[in-house]
């Protein structure tokens, strides 16, 4: 590129308005200036590496706010925004928008997790939080009954969800699991190689189950629209895709301290901003919260900076209304 051509789109980037919330959404109208004559356009979009480096910027600059404050925020508050940034990065890894290889993809992505799991103490428990305040206390027991539990639960709801459309049977209430919040005595008993084995062989054949169920749903089934606002198959797969949410809080600790805890979690969300600059994802891949709903690079940071400014203002973070509708 001659240096005239570079001065155009330098001077072109500069001067791109963009419109949307926040003035930092694409899709942009560009003002391109080419030797002195300017075009406008509302259909050309620059690289989004444009609106990715501005959201990096005004994350950076959040954060130095949010660490100058720090001694005024409660320190459930800085727990709590650490782990809503760790979710956050979490979440950012690109998944695909195909349900059925999410699932794959999700379930690669969680098992390495799973054996390394007799490597970490299992009487001390590691917590994570959602936005909403519901604590998830980890332990390699814990994780690994709740990834069995999750896929059980979700293949039945599959079979439910299924007899609901074709023959109108409304679905029955399942008891019997235990939810991510509670925390057994047994939870907390070492875990040897052979127990861990026996454990990933039922975790293996149940997720093949849900896996191969799933493949023979039709298109029709994936994304009928229960009565009263209940999830679609389509969202109930994508949500126990994420078997990894429950996984890698070992390997993936956070610290305890407050502070500390934040400067984690805030750093692995701008790693994974800046990694999303270097490498958008494909047409075919998109990012998924906690409960199976499809988000924006956008909106997750937003969410963040909105949670910054709440605890940079106030020293507190009220919780948010649940994901789980």
């Amino acid at each position: 590129m001659s240096n005239e051509s570079s001065d155009c789109f330098l001077r072109a980037s500069a001067l791109c308005i963009r419109s949307g919330r926040n003035e930092r959404v694409a899709p942009y109208s560009c003002v391109i200036l080419v030797k002195g004559v300017i075009f406008c356009s509302p259909e050309l979009r620059l690289l989004d590496m444009v609106s990715t480096t501005s959201w990096l910027a005004e994350l950076t600059a959040s954060r130095d706010r949010t660490l100058t404050s720090a001694s005024r925020s409660e320190p459930a508050a800085l727990v709590s925004l650490a782990d809503l940034e760790a979710f956050g990065a979490l979440n950012l890894e690109p998944m695909p928008t195909d349900p059925l290889r999410h699932l794959h993809v999700g379930f690669a992505k969680t098992r390495p997790y799973l054996e390394r799991l007799t490597q970490h103490d299992a009487t001390r428990t590691r917590d994570i939080s959602e936005r909403d305040g519901y604590v998830y206390p980890m332990t390699p027991r814990k994780i690994l009954r709740r990834v069995l539990h999750h896929t059980l639960e979700h293949m039945n709801q599959l079979e439910q969800w299924i007899d609901w459309q074709s023959d109108g049977v409304a679905p029955q209430p399942t008891d019997g699991w235990a939810p991510s919040g509670t925390t057994f005595d047994e939870d907390h008993v070492p875990l040897s190689e052979v127990e861990l084995a026996a454990w990933l062989w039922r975790i293996d054949r149940a997720v093949d189950l849900l896996i191969h169920r799933a493949a023979q749903l039709t298109q029709s089934q994936i994304i009928w629209q229960p009565p009263g606002g209940s999830w679609t198959l389509h969202r109930v797969l994508h949500h126990v895709a994420r078997w990894y949410g429950y996984a890698v809080w070992l390997d993936e600790a956070l610290p305890d301290d407050p502070k500390a805890r934040y400067v984690e979690a805030n750093q692995r969300f701008l790693s994974c901003v800046a990694q999303l600059e270097q490498s958008p994802p494909p047409a075919d891949h998109g990012f998924y919260r906690n409960a199976g709903r499809h988000f924006s690079l956008e909106e997750m940071i937003d969410d963040v900076l909105a949670a910054e400014k709440e605890v940079q203002t106030t020293g507190r973070l009220v919780p948010a209304p649940p994901e789980i509708d």
